[in-house]
Protein backbone atom coordinates (compact mmCIF):
# COMPACT_ATOMS: atom_id res chain seq x y z
CA UNK A 1 0.00 0.00 0.00
CA UNK A 2 2.67 2.39 0.79
CA UNK A 3 3.97 2.02 -2.49
CA UNK A 4 0.71 3.03 -4.33
CA UNK A 5 0.95 6.14 -2.23
CA UNK A 6 4.16 6.98 -3.19
CA UNK A 7 3.80 6.30 -6.84
CA UNK A 8 0.64 8.29 -6.34
CA UNK A 9 2.65 11.11 -5.31
CA UNK A 10 5.33 11.06 -6.80
CA UNK A 11 3.52 11.17 -10.02
CA UNK A 12 1.52 13.82 -9.12
CA UNK A 13 4.52 15.92 -8.35
CA UNK A 14 5.91 15.39 -11.28
CA UNK A 15 2.95 16.72 -13.28
CA UNK A 16 2.76 19.59 -11.19
CA UNK A 17 6.07 20.53 -11.87
CA UNK A 18 6.33 19.74 -15.20
CA UNK A 19 2.59 21.27 -15.92
CA UNK A 20 4.36 25.04 -13.59
CA UNK A 21 7.95 24.73 -16.36
CA UNK A 22 6.01 24.19 -19.12
CA UNK A 23 3.63 26.75 -18.59
CA UNK A 24 6.77 29.01 -18.31
CA UNK A 25 8.90 28.25 -20.75
CA UNK A 26 6.25 28.37 -23.48
CA UNK A 27 3.72 30.67 -22.02
CA UNK A 28 0.71 28.48 -22.41
CA UNK A 29 -0.84 25.77 -21.02
CA UNK A 30 -1.11 22.62 -22.30
CA UNK A 31 -3.51 21.21 -20.10
CA UNK A 32 -5.88 22.26 -17.79
CA UNK A 33 -8.11 20.88 -15.18
CA UNK A 34 -9.77 23.50 -14.04
CA UNK A 35 -13.47 22.07 -14.51
CA UNK A 36 -13.09 18.80 -13.42
CA UNK A 37 -13.41 18.03 -9.47
CA UNK A 38 -10.81 17.79 -7.22
CA UNK A 39 -8.09 19.79 -9.13
CA UNK A 40 -4.98 22.17 -7.73
CA UNK A 41 -4.50 24.82 -9.48
CA UNK A 42 -5.84 23.66 -12.88
CA UNK A 43 -2.60 21.17 -13.27
CA UNK A 44 -3.40 17.80 -11.56
CA UNK A 45 -6.84 17.07 -10.59
CA UNK A 46 -7.67 13.10 -8.76
CA UNK A 47 -8.72 11.87 -12.17
CA UNK A 48 -6.07 11.62 -13.92
CA UNK A 49 -3.68 10.99 -10.03
CA UNK A 50 -5.03 7.44 -9.59
CA UNK A 51 -4.40 5.93 -13.24
CA UNK A 52 -0.60 7.50 -12.97
CA UNK A 53 -0.07 6.48 -10.15
CA UNK A 54 -1.55 2.74 -11.05
CA UNK A 55 0.62 2.63 -13.60
CA UNK A 56 3.36 3.60 -11.88
CA UNK A 57 3.27 0.77 -9.10
CA UNK A 58 2.70 -2.18 -12.59
CA UNK A 59 5.76 -0.71 -14.23
CA UNK A 60 7.78 -0.61 -10.43
CA UNK A 61 7.21 -4.35 -9.88
CA UNK A 62 7.57 -5.07 -13.67
CA UNK A 63 4.24 -5.73 -14.56
CA UNK A 64 4.80 -2.96 -17.49
CA UNK A 65 7.76 -3.28 -19.93
CA UNK A 66 8.48 0.11 -21.58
Amino acid sequence: MARVLFYHLLCSLLEYAVSALMERVFHTRWWDYHDMRFNIHGRICLETMLPFGLLGTFASTGSIRF
